[in-house]
């Protein structure tokens, strides 16, 4: 085509880029006729029947056999559980001691005005203000089960479940006192 796009250009040029461009495929085309697939990629396109999925049975689930099943522990129609006071134990007495290496250091502070003395109050004053944090930010977390019903109290937050249907929450947010 000529450079306005409203005819073909018949000259040596166009003779010559038409040759290339036909030889340029045959040359693709030869190329493509000797490619083989590599294995890891999947069998050779050439070779391959067209995919043929083979006729499924119908499934039988209407015969297969009822089994009841025992549990080996019976469920209780009520529970109740708490957490364990070891971890809030433990935080409390390091808590104490670290108050009482605060009195002690403030003490030997104070009568000696020694270095070691303000140190080991100041070690002993950040313990403390760290574990009291941890025991006042903690809260307990108690579940009653009584039936298909519940209830989980943590931080003063009652959430009631009814295990029936578990994805529905029956009261979202209340106070212990509301049980």
């Amino acid at each position: 085509m000529d450079d306005t796009g409203t005819g073909a250009l018949t000259g040596p040029e166009a003779l010559s880029a038409q040759a290339a461009r036909q030889l340029a495929e045959q040359k693709r085309a030869a190329a493509r006729a000797q490619f083989e697939t590599p294995s890891w990629i999947g069998p050779a396109r050439a070779s391959t029947p067209p995919a043929h999925i083979p006729q499924q049975a119908e499934p039988e689930e209407d015969d297969l056999p009822v089994v009841a099943v025992k549990p080996s522990t019976p469920i209780p129609d009520t529970a109740e559980w708490s957490e364990k006071a070891a971890p809030r134990v433990l935080a409390g007495i390091v808590l104490l001691a670290s108050m009482a290496g605060v009195i002690a250091f403030l003490v030997v502070a104070i009568t000696s005005q020694s270095v070691v003395a303000i140190a080991g109050l100041a070690a002993c004053a950040l313990v403390a203000v760290i574990f009291r944090g941890a025991l006042m930010s903690a809260g307990v977390t108690t579940v009653e089960l009584k039936g298909s019903v519940m209830r989980i109290r943590k931080g003063g937050v009652l959430d009631v479940v009814n295990l029936a249907d578990p994805v529905h929450l029956v009261q979202m947010v209340g106070t212990p006192g509301q049980a």
